[in-house]
């Protein structure tokens, strides 16, 4: 009598591992689906933001953006690197340089010491009025050109037509400069 009870025991005890087995590797493939569909999510969702200071809507989805991004960022980028007084010089420099992959940083930092002993010796204050954007996304640049007047003491001593190019970099929403480079 009781081996019969011992076997059912012990069979039941088969059963019940198996099902336990069974439900953690349900647990376990679920758990990997989701996160899977969790980061398929992600790439795909849609940033809109609105700051005060825009006028049109901005999308940013996963590693892409429209064009009014680039557009609002293009104009940061610009006025951070060419829009200046001496006073102000150090803070836009240093503005400008967290927007700047590490790669460029160095190179750029060097330039904007250069331009900074102009700048504080001369008492120089410039200014650039962008006129047309140009986004290439295949070649990940933007063409920036536009009218830059440069004044010292008062008196305008430059006013010239530029174009610059902006070598990017868009990682998860947010873009980086890689290069700028003044075209001739």
């Amino acid at each position: 009598m009781h081996l019969n009870h011992f076997l059912e025991y012990t069979e039941n005890l088969t059963v019940e591992n198996k099902l336990l087995k069974f439900v953690v590797f349900i647990i376990g493939v679920s758990s990997v689906i989701s996160m899977a569909l969790v980061y398929l999510a992600l790439n795909y969702q849609k940033t809109i933001i609105l700051p005060p200071v825009v006028d049109r809507q901005i999308v940013v989805s996963g590693n892409d953006a429209n064009d009014d991004y680039f557009k609002l960022y293009t104009k940061y980028i610009i006025s951070l690197l060419l829009n200046y007084t001496p006073v102000i010089f150090d803070d836009q420099a240093k503005d400008l340089l967290a927007l700047c992959t590490p790669s460029f940083m160095p190179s750029l930092e060097k330039k904007l010491k250069e331009i900074k002993t102009g700048v504080e010796k001369l008492s120089i204050t410039s200014v650039f009025y962008p006129q047309k954007i140009t986004i290439d996304r295949k070649q990940s640049c933007i063409t920036v050109t536009g009218k830059r007047d440069h004044t010292a003491r008062g008196e305008l001593i430059e006013s010239v037509r530029k174009t610059y190019i902006i070598s990017y970099t868009l990682d998860m929403g947010r873009l980086y400069v890689n290069d700028i480079m003044e075209k001739d």
